[in-house]
C-alpha cells in the first residue's frame, strides 16, 4: 500500500495542486453489516442469484482457496531470494515470471498483443535521482547535496540554475494559540523545523505537538500554514546540527535516494523542498547560528512570534537530476467469459514492494504479498470451475500490478493503456494487506475493511453487502471508507487509477499494523485462516459481479452526459496553463472526444465532457470552466475557486 502522506504529495497538495480529492462521504462509517439493508429508493437488497434456485456453484470453488495453499504460494513471493520485489529490480522481475507461469499453468490467457511474453504489459519508466553535484551558492559560499542539505522534492528547481530571494516564515505554524505572520504567495520560505518554547523552556504549544517531533510529522502539522502561503519553494531548517545529522533517518521516506517517472512526464513543477542545515538556514536568512537562537530566545521572552530582523540573502540553487530508464511490467492473465465476455470484471493487487535497503530485505508479506497469492488463488478458483462446466458469464482479468508502491504506477499505466476497455470494465475488486489482523480487531479475525463500494455505486455496494450475508458472513468495517479519515487509504492502491476513470471498485484489506513498510513484514505473522476467510468473500463477490444479469452500473450522477465537444474546441482548450495564486502549471491535451489534464507532477487525469466549456472529474469531485472570451479557466475544487491562464 502507497505510504500517506509521503512529503512530496502532501505539500503539492496543500499549494492546491489538481489531485486525488477524496469525495463527500455517501455511506457508512465504521459499521457492521446488516440483513435487509435497503438502498435510496426503497427497495430491500437481495443475494445474488445463484447459478440454479438448487445449486450454488461458487460455494465448492470457494472452498479451494485454503490457508495451506496461500501459504505455499506466499512463502516464495515472500522470501528473501526475491529481494523484495522492488520496481525495476532483479525480485521484481523474478516476482512477475512467478505469476506469469502460474497463470499460464491454470490455463488463463495471455491477454497482451505484440508482448514477448502474452502475460506481461511491458513499459519504459525513468529512474530519477538527485546528482551529488548539486549545490545551494550563497554569498559566494557553496553548499552541497547531502552533506549540508538534503532534496526533498526538486520542484521547479530541476533542470536550471534558480535565483531566488529567501522570505523567513518562522516557525511555519498556524495554530489558534500561535501563528507566524503569513508570507506572500510565492514566496520562497524559509522555516525553522522544532517549536517554539515558553520562558521555562518548555513548549508553548504544549508537550504532545507534533511540532517538536522529527520526521513527517512535524511537517504533516505545518500543512496549513504552507496551504495559506503557496509557495515557490520551502527550505526547512533543522533545529540543531545533531538533528540535521539524524535527518537521513527521520526523514527516510520522504529522501528516497531514486524516485520513478514515466518517460513522458513532464517535468516536475510545484514548490521545491530542500531540508537544510543550521549553518545554511542561518545563511540563507543573512544571520548566524548565534542570530538564530536570539530569535528563539525573543520568541521565548514574548510568548508569541516577533520580527526577525533578518536580513535574507539572495541564493542561486542547481540541482541537477540524473535519468536512467528501464523497463518493468504488470503481470496480466485472462479467463473469457460465456454470453456476456465483452464485458470485464478485474481483480487486482500489487506485486512489487520495497525491495532491500541498507542491506536488509523487505519480503512484504502483507503488502502485498498476501493480495498478490490471493489473486492467484481466485484465479486457480475461477479457472477450475470454468473446466468444470461452470465458469463465468462476464470475462476475468486477473491483473498484478507493479510500481504500486512508487505511486500506482502499473495501475495507472494498466487504465491509461488498458487491454480491456474500460467502458467494458464492469468493476476492480482490488486486494491490498489482507493478510493481518490489525489492533482494533485483536483476537478476532473475522472482519475486512471495506473501501469505496459506494462512492461510485451504489448497486454494487448493495451487491457486496448481500453477498456477505449469503456466505458465513464476516464483520465489514468501513472506517476507512470516511472521507475525513487520516489515513487517506481510498486514493492509496491501485483501485483509485480505476476510481477516476468511473470504474465502480471495492477495496479490501485487513487494516495497517506495526510492521507495515518495515522489514519485518514477514510470512511468520501472516494470520492464514483469516486470510482465507478474506478472500473467499471477495471470490462470492467476483462471483455474483460476474454472473448476474445485469452488469454493475455506477450511479447516474456519475455517469457520461453524452455531450461531445467539436475537434475545434478541443483544440483551442489545448495547451499549458499557469496561474497567479498557485505554483503550478497544467497541460491540457486532446484524449479522444475528451481532454487530458496533467498538474506539474501529478498523474494524468481524464476530463469528461459535461456541456458547452466545461468538463469535469468525478472521483475527486473537480471541474473545469472555461471561458467564452479569453483562453483561460477556472478550476473548482471542495469550494476553492483558481483561475489558469493559457501561457
Amino acid at each position: 500500500m502507497l505510504k500517506t502522506l509521503r512529503l512530496t504529495a502532501a505539500l503539492v497538495l496543500a499549494a492546491g495542486v489538481v489531485a486525488a480529492q477524496t469525495p463527500e462521504p455517501t455511506g457508512k462509517v465504521k459499521i457492521k453489516t446488516k440483513r435487509g439493508r435497503r438502498d435510496e429508493a426503497g427497495a430491500t437488497a437481495t443475494a445474488p442469484a445463484a447459478a440454479s434456485p438448487t445449486t450454488d456453484y461458487s460455494l465448492p470453488y470457494a472452498a479451494t482457496i485454503t490457508p495451506e495453499g496461500l501459504k505455499q504460494d506466499l512463502s516464495v513471493l515472500a522470501s528473501d531470494e526475491y529481494e523484495g520485489r522492488e520496481t525495476g529490480q532483479k525480485g521484481q522481475r523474478m516476482a512477475a515470471d512467478y505469476i506469469a507461469k502460474a497463470f499460464a499453468a491454470d490455463g488463463l490467457a495471455g491477454p497482451v498483443q505484440g508482448s514477448d511474453n502474452p502475460y506481461l504489459q511491458h513499459f519504459t519508466m525513468n529512474r530519477v535521482s538527485i546528482d551529488p553535484a548539486s549545490a545551494i551558492q550563497v554569498g559566494g559560499k557553496t553548499y552541497t547535496q547531502g552533506k549540508d542539505f538534503y532534496v526533498v522534492r526538486p520542484g521547479s528547481f530541476a533542470g536550471a540554475t534558480a535565483s531566488i530571494k529567501p522570505t523567513f516564515a518562522g516557525y511555519g505554524i498556524k495554530e489558534e494559540k500561535y501563528t507566524d505572520t503569513p508570507p506572500a504567495p510565492g514566496s520562497d520560505l524559509v522555516l525553522l523545523l522544532g517549536q517554539p518554547l515558553d520562558k521555562a523552556g518548555q513548549p508553548l504549544l504544549g508537550t504532545a505537538s507534533p511540532y517538536g517531533a522529527s520526521g513527517l510529522r512535524a511537517l504533516g502539522a505545518r500543512g496549513a500554514a504552507l496551504r495559506a502561503a503557496r509557495p515557490h519553494s520551502v527550505f526547512l531548517v533543522a533545529p540543531t546540527a545533531a538533528a540535521f545529522a539524524q535527518v537521513p533517518k527521520d526523514y527516510a521516506q520522504a529522501l528516497d535516494s531514486e524516485q520513478l517517472e514515466f518517460t513522458d512526464q513532464p517535468a516536475p513543477g510545484g514548490p521545491g523542498i530542500v531540508l537544510v542545515s543550521p549553518a545554511l538556514g542561518a545563511a540563507l536568512l543573512g544571520t548566524t547560528s548565534a542570530g538564530l537562537t536570539k530569535y528563539e530566545k525573543g520568541v521565548a521572552a514574548a510568548g508569541k512570534p516577533i520580527a526577525s530582523g533578518f536580513k535574507p540573502t539572495a541564493t542561486s540553487v542547481q540541482l541537477k537530476q540524473k535519468k536512467e530508464p528501464f523497463t518493468t511490467e504488470n503481470v496480466l492473465g485472462y479467463l473469457e467469459g460465456s454470453d456476456k465476455k465483452d464485458e470485464v470484471v478485474v481483480l487486482s493487487a500489487h506485486y512489487d514492494h520495497l525491495g532491500i535497503k541498507n542491506g536488509v530485505v523487505f519480503n512484504g508479506a502483507d503488502d502485498d504479498g498476501s493480495g498478490t497469492v490471493s489473486v492467484l488463488a481466485m484465479a486457480r478458483a475461477f479457472t477450475q470451475a470454468k473446466k468444470e462446466g461452470h465458469g463465468p458469464r462476464r470475462s476475468i482479468l486477473f491483473l498484478a500490478n507493479v510500481g504500486e508502491e512508487e505511486g500506482l504506477l502499473g495501475s495507472q499505466y494498466y487504465t491509461d493503456h488498458p487491454i480491456f476497455p474500460l467502458a467494458n470494465t464492469v468493476t476492480d475488486l482490488n486486494i491490498d494487506m489482507v493478510g493481518r489482523v490489525d489492533s482494533v480487531h485483536q483476537g478476532k479475525g473475522d472482519y475486512v475493511y471495506l473501501v469505496g463500494a459506494d462512492r461510485l455505486s451504489k448497486e454494487l455496494n448493495t451487491l457486496s453487502e448481500a453477498t456477505n450475508q449469503q456466505y458465513n458472513p464476516v464483520a465489514l468495517d468501513y472506517k476507512y471508507n470516511d472521507p475525513n479519515d487520516p489515513e487517506h487509504i481510498y486514493e492509496r492502491s491501485d483501485h483509485y487509477n480505476f476510481a477516476k476513470h468511473n470504474v465502480p471498485i471495492i477495496f479490501y484489506t485487513s487494516g495497517l499494523h506495526p510492521q507495515y513498510h518495515k522489514a519485518t513484514d514477514d510470512v511468520a505473522l501472516i494470520d492464514f485462516p483469516a486470510m482465507a476467510r478474506r478472500d473467499q468473500l471477495i471470490f462470492h463477490t467476483a462471483w455474483a459481479v460476474a454472473n448476474r444479469d445485469q452488469r454493475i452500473m455506477v450511479d447516474e450522477q456519475f455517469r457520461a452526459t453524452g455531450y461531445v465537444p467539436t475537434a475545434a474546441d478541443l483544440d483551442r482548450y489545448a495547451g499549458t496553463y499557469g496561474s497567479a495564486q498557485v505554483p503550478l502549471k497544467i497541460v491540457l491535451t486532446k484524449e479522444g472526444n475528451a481532454l487530458k489534464a496533467q498538474a506539474t507532477g501529478q498523474p494524468a487525469l481524464t476530463l469528461e465532457p459535461v456541456s458547452p466549456g466545461i468538463f469535469k472529474f468525478d472521483p475527486a469531485q473537480l471541474r473545469i470552466e472555461f471561458a467564452a472570451d479569453k483562453p483561460a479557466f477556472v478550476l473548482k475544487q471542495g469550494g476553492a475557486s483558481l483561475e489558469f491562464t493559457k501561457q
